[in-house]
């Protein structure tokens, strides 16, 4: 993302395969903290969404409480 910062470039989106949630999870809570207006984009390649969808929460929950 510094990259991007220091060659100007503005994203709107940020799309990325995800399968197990971990990646998904980290970049979302990057998000959060550096660019909040980013859209993500995950395309499943794994679980079912439901399942990844609970994956996820879940791993963003863990940090939100650490």
């Amino acid at each position: 993302m510094k990259q991007i910062q220091n060659l100007g470039i503005t994203l709107d989106y940020f799309i990325h395969a995800t399968s197990s949630g971990g990646t998904h999870s980290d970049i979302l809570l990057g998000k959060e903290l550096y660019y909040p207006e980013l859209e993500v984009l995950g395309i499943n390649v794994g679980e079912p969404e439901g399942v990844l969808t609970k994956i996820i929460q879940g791993i963003i929950k863990e940090f939100i409480e650490e």
